[in-house]
């Protein structure tokens, strides 16, 4: 008999770990299908040290097995990519919120209030800034150009991840079930490499890649311009030697903080971003537009 509930969130990334954890809070019998493992909470202490660290990329539980292409990284675990990116909650511009009626930035800005405190971004906007940050900042303001710090989930040196934040609290009112395909969707039913799941409602949360392609083999594609019109963001990286005083400072910026990360937007208006990134000893490090190491 398939496993039955009132709400299947397909996706436990950013997405689906906050509207599962809001299902539940409502008191609705809640499944949360992941492709990649579910470490279960923060507190048992079982996450691998990469995904926590967040100074850091971690290039584990990607999708992608191309060494040569991560064009498009995605993360196969739970909390999706809120657990192995930049750790930047960033918000778009006023303007580009104006939806309509109830769609506002100002009607919006309440909740996006409280994504951040949920994320724990408020500690982190005020936080000292790390040497080289604060450097890039200042010069970027020298410059004419008008900058300030990046919103960052980041708590304690830890990458705060959607499962974290929204999906640990609830962790007793919704099942979780990790390490399972979805191969599509029809009526109430959800077809997946495990069996079949049933419920009365079905949010697809898999992502702007993992979403339309469910779409697709639930043969939507023909009713509905599925996948249309797709794009990703642009960035580069470069990456330069730092100096005796730069690791001078960060390494005792590190000794009284515990940590170095403290981002910083250049904004003009928020759709440029620097990010200013230090690595700890090695070959140097940079970050291409996929965020895929390249040795220097």
């Amino acid at each position: 008999m398939a496993a039955s509930y009132d709400v299947l969130v397909l996706g436990a990334g950013a997405a689906g770990c906050a509207v599962a954890a809001r299902l539940a809070e409502r008191g609705a019998h809640v499944g949360l299908v992941e492709a990649g493992p579910d470490y279960g909470p923060y507190a048992d202490g079982r996450w691998p040290a990469e995904i926590l660290e967040a100074r850091t990329l971690p290039m584990t539980h990607l999708w992608e097995q191309d060494e040569d292409d991560r064009s498009s990284s995605r993360a196969r675990i739970i909390g999706g990519c809120s657990a192995h990116n930049g750790a930047m909650v960033v918000r778009g511009e006023p303007r580009d919120y104006e939806w309509g009626e109830g769609w506002t930035y100002a009607a919006l800005e309440p909740h996006l209030d409280r994504a951040d405190a949920q994320l724990g971004t408020a500690d982190t906007i005020t936080a000292a800034a790390a040497p080289w940050h604060g450097a890039a900042c200042e010069t970027a303001i020298a410059l004419g150009v008008p900058a300030g710090r990046l919103r960052a989930n980041v708590r304690d040196g830890v990458r705060w991840n959607a499962a974290f934040a929204y999906l640990d609290p609830v962790r007793d009112r919704v099942d979780v079930v990790a390490e399972t395909l979805v191969d599509r969707v029809d009526a109430r039913r959800v077809h997946t490499d495990r069996g079949i799941l049933e419920a009365d409602t079905i949010v697809l949360a898999a992502g702007a890649y993992g979403t339309p392609a469910i779409l697709l083999r639930s043969g939507l594609g023909d009713e509905l311009p599925v996948g249309a019109n797709l794009i990703d963001h642009v960035g580069v990286g470069v990456g330069w030697q730092p100096t005796e005083a730069c690791l001078r400072d960060t390494a005792a910026y590190e000794a009284e903080h515990g940590r170095v990360f403290e981002p910083f937007a250049l904004v003009t208006p928020p759709d440029l971003h620097l990010i200013p990134w230090t690595t700890t000893g090695g070959t140097p490090v940079v970050y291409d537009t996929a965020c895929a190491p390249v040795s220097l």
